[in-house]
């Protein structure tokens, strides 16, 4: 008996967002007539790029056991950098616009690793902050892009799905190696499993946060270039206030513990498009938008239970 019961425990925490996934499929499958058109789908994939690419970088550094809730920010101020570079020099409002996500990973990552901050406070205020930064850059105004090419790219399609689902797919696979099969990876596994046995193994634990903080930064700050290629335009409202912690709710859904030490790219991916289903399932059903955010702070809720319960861990 406990033997089943420990097999049918082991398969629901194995496949549990497969399961959801399923399920949340067949309900939005049934309630709406279009939802199961290829379209859709290729849609779908595409809306998820923006939330899919920062959640490689969210959830490498929660694996380390170090949060990042500064990505929405992050990522607006690439997107409304290069938006208005486009009036100028749009290679260069790229170069900006990433090396705006790799300062502020620097910034976050030493705060962290050398000041020995909290990283949920030091991300946070960082989020904040650049809030305030990048009303003071757009003067507190929409943006639209002046580069034609940079308009193109945002629309380029190959076999029928769009180049920056194409982007966001390389990515993961790049990311999954990099986790799987790279010293990097292991130590960022080793990290989040016993800071205090990865320090004693001879781990530079405080390279690894920093890299990955970097990383993150990078990833945000790419995911905002995307955007607005997508869109051809910008406000400084972009993701706020909620685009970090959707990510964050993304990264756990997936499977990623909060404690660290465990997960994969694999169900990051499929956290990703779950919270995207439920998001388009929201508006296809021409429900209210407070909706959406009540079942992100649910879903997140739900997940810390089920840690605590099932799996015995603890969050702090």
């Amino acid at each position: 008996m406990h033997l089943v019961a420990d097999s049918i425990k082991k398969f629901c925490k194995a496949y549990t967002i497969i399961l959801i996934l399923i399920v949340m499929i067949a309900v939005l499958g049934g309630c709406t007539e279009h939802f199961l058109s290829v379209d859709n789908f290729l849609n779908l994939f595409l809306q998820s790029n923006l939330y899919g690419i920062m959640a490689l970088g969210v959830g490498m550094l929660l694996i380390c056991g170090y949060f990042d809730l500064s990505v929405g920010m992050t990522m607006s101020l690439a997107a409304n950098i290069v938006i208005i570079m486009t009036h100028y020099n749009t290679l260069l409002g790229v170069a900006l616009a990433i090396l705006s996500g790799v300062l502020v990973g620097l910034i976050n990552g030493f705060c962290v690793t050398k000041l020995k901050l909290n990283s949920l406070v030091v991300t946070l205020v960082a989020e904040v902050g650049l809030h305030g930064v990048i009303f003071l850059l757009t003067g507190a105004k929409s943006h639209i892009g002046e580069s034609y090419g940079f308009k193109i790219f945002g629309s380029v399609a190959i076999f029928g799905v769009s180049i920056l689902t194409w982007i966001w797919l390389l990515l993961v696979m790049i990311v999954s190696f990099l986790l799987k099969y790279t010293e990097h990876g292991r130590m960022t596994y080793a990290i989040g499993s016993n800071l205090a046995t990865a320090v004693n193994s001879g781990i530079q634990v405080d390279r690894v946060i920093l890299k990955n903080y970097v990383i993150c930064g990078g990833a945000a700050a790419l995911a905002g270039i995307l955007q607005a290629a997508r869109l051809n335009s910008v406000s400084p409202g972009l993701g706020w206030p909620d685009v970090s912690m959707d990510v964050l709710t993304c990264v756990v859904l997936g499977g990623v513990k909060m404690k660290g030490g465990s997960g994969k790219v694999l169900h990051m991916v499929l956290g990703v498009l779950a919270i995207i289903m439920i998001q388009k399932g929201i508006n296809m059903l021409n429900l209210q938008s407070y909706w959406k955010t009540l079942a992100m702070g649910l879903i997140l809720l739900i997940i810390i239970i089920s840690d605590k319960v099932v799996s015995k861990d603890t969050f702090v």
